[in-house]
């Protein structure tokens, strides 16, 4: 697989008062980022998130979305999005879907996306005990500055870990 057999779907709402993926696909994205166990790793600060929950955070006009599918295997891969939106930056937040389905550059072609649409920063807080996925944003461009002391609070152990504060640099790819 290459970067050509993907592509961005950004999440929008249409003129018509719809948006850009229908509810019955995004019960899919949910059951499978949740039977894989990233919905509480996404959503580690909030109590247990039904599907009509994410249902309202993703069309929430505070987040701004973007999937990335795979044409050829037709499905959803990966999804990020944006919010917490200030005049400088705004927070990045993003999770694989499915099983062993992220590739490298499909985070670099969201920040390349982003990079292109934007003109704030891009800023993350990962809880440091993730990682997996601060090894993730590291390899994708992430710089990470240093890690706050407790700062993220972990509903499911109900305790607070620091936070590793990353930035991806506007311009920089």
């Amino acid at each position: 697989m290459n970067e050509g057999d993907y592509q961005l779907w950004p999440f929008v709402k249409l003129d018509n008062g719809k948006f850009s993926i229908p509810d019955f696909y995004l019960k899919n994205i949910y059951d499978s980022i949740l039977k894989d166990g990233k919905l509480d790793q996404v959503f580690y600060d909030e109590p247990p998130m039904s599907f009509d929950g994410f249902l309202q955070y993703m069309k929430s006009p505070l987040n701004h979305v973007v999937f990335v599918i795979n044409k050829e295997k037709n499905e959803f891969v990966f999804v990020a999005w944006l919010n917490g939106r200030q005049r400088t930056f705004a927070y990045s937040h993003f999770t694989s879907i499915g099983n062993k389905t992220y590739r490298t550059f499909i985070g670099k072609m969201v920040l390349k996306y982003w990079n292109e649409i934007i003109d704030i920063q891009i800023v993350g807080i990962t809880p440091e005990t993730y990682t997996a996925a601060n090894k993730v944003a590291a390899k994708i461009g992430y710089k990470a500055l240093g890690t706050v002391p407790k700062i993220c609070f972990m509903r499911k152990e109900n305790k607070f870990v620091g936070g590793v504060i990353s930035y991806f640099e506007r311009g920089g790819t």
